[in-house]
């Protein structure tokens, strides 16, 4: 113990020069490394002001992150140095983390040299220079390897319940940790076989109890942005200022889809129903959702644990990642409609219409900017008449 202890102190002493000796010192987070560390500062300022901010309103990311930063930050530069003497404390403990864990594995040299190289590894020390998930997410993987070891060697019923937990916790922090989770499981399997389905399963129960309060806090939200706020619609036939009259069938066709898609939708139809020269909505123009985009909006799913998985996937597998990661597919324009059978003066209008109407109207529902994210932003306004 007095060896880790040692290099605790030798990666407390790194990670502080690390941060004091930079220009950045006073700042939330360090040059050398952003991150989403200005969300989670714009949401430890929403919540410490009590703002309702659009992140507030869906999972779209796991809750840990945002919960551990707001219990320590309120997102002003002046308390940000509490929030990373935290992060550097918890950097600090890697190497010794690391030394502990190899030691019965390793020769003692061999051991006490991984443990000095992870307290001074730069790439870590760059993890501990601000609010990053992937620092507290390490320092806990890397204690559930001790609770690992004891279910493989001495089991017992709390160190089981204890490990789910905190596997359960990890997943709040990474939601795809429930992938390292099971591979974990099956590694205990296999080393414990046939003697392993008690722990296990107190294992498996111990971490669906953690994610359960949340779950169910995850799908209300998105059972509330699905349902709640629908834009107050026109009647029938009616007029109104820059709007062309609906009729009932499509107003019925419209109020079909979620609420947070009624007002873009509605937008968007109308505007390329005008351009296309016609006065009048009728339910078959809510096909031009499908020439453009090639599918009909649907429901946000129930997530497990958060949405921002998916997402994530097609933005860093589209083309517009270019074998990176971006949101520029989030700006990408409508298709153009087939318009070859129409005189070239029509045409033309209605090539310029679809990509017009697509960009400013639909786009307005597409994404919001959140310090370096890309969110979808889909609630819709109110469409009162005058």
């Amino acid at each position: 113990m007095r060896t880790a202890l040692l290099l605790f102190g030798f990666g407390l002493a790194l990670h502080a020069l690390f941060w004091l000796a930079t220009g950045d010192r006073f700042a939330s987070h360090a040059a050398v490394l952003q991150g989403d560390a200005p969300v989670w500062q714009e949401l430890a300022a929403a919540a410490a002001s009590g703002a309702d901010h659009e992140l507030f309103r869906l999972p779209l990311r796991p809750p840990g992150m945002h919960w551990l930063v707001s219990s320590l930050w309120d997102g002003s530069d002046a308390t940000a140095w509490r929030l990373r003497l935290v992060f550097v404390v918890l950097g600090a403990t890697i190497g010794p983390l690391i030394y502990l864990l190899t030691r019965p594995h390793l020769r003692e040299g061999t051991a006490l040299m991984a443990g000095v190289l992870c307290a001074g590894a730069t790439n870590l020390m760059a993890l501990g220079s601000g609010p990053h998930s992937e620092l507290p997410y390490l320092v806990l993987v890397l204690l559930s390897l001790f609770d690992q070891e004891r279910l493989r060697t001495r089991p017992t019923a709390a160190v089981a319940l204890r490990w789910g937990a905190l596997h359960g916790v990890l997943t709040l922090l990474r939601a795809e940790h429930t992938l390292t989770l099971l591979a974990f499981v099956a590694l205990l399997a296999w080393q414990r076989a046939p003697r392993w389905p008690r722990s296990i399963g107190l294992t498996l129960l111990a971490f669906a109890l953690t994610l359960a309060p949340w779950q169910i806090i995850a799908s209300n939200k998105v059972d509330a942005y699905n349902t709640n706020g629908a834009p107050t619609l026109p009647a029938p036939d009616s007029t109104m200022p820059g709007a062309l009259p609906w009729d009932a069938a499509a107003l019925a066709r419209l109020a079909t889809l979620p609420a947070f898609q009624q007002g873009p939708v509605f937008q968007f139809v109308t505007d390329t129903v005008r351009v296309r020269g016609r006065q009048r909505v009728v339910a078959d123009d809510l096909g031009i959702l499908i020439e453009a985009y090639g599918s009909w909006p649907q429901p946000l799913p129930r997530p497990f644990v958060c949405l921002y998985g998916g997402l994530n996937f097609f933005l860093g597998n589209s083309p517009e990642a270019a074998a990176g990661f971006s949101s520029a597919a989030l700006d990408r324009a409508a298709r153009v409609v087939r318009v070859e059978h129409l005189e070239p003066e029509r045409a033309q209008r209605e090539r310029a219409g679809a990509l017009c109407s697509s960009l400013p109207c639909f786009a307005r529902a597409r994404s919001a900017r959140l310090r370096g994210h890309a969110v979808t932003r889909l609630r819709g306004r109110r469409l009162e008449g005058p």
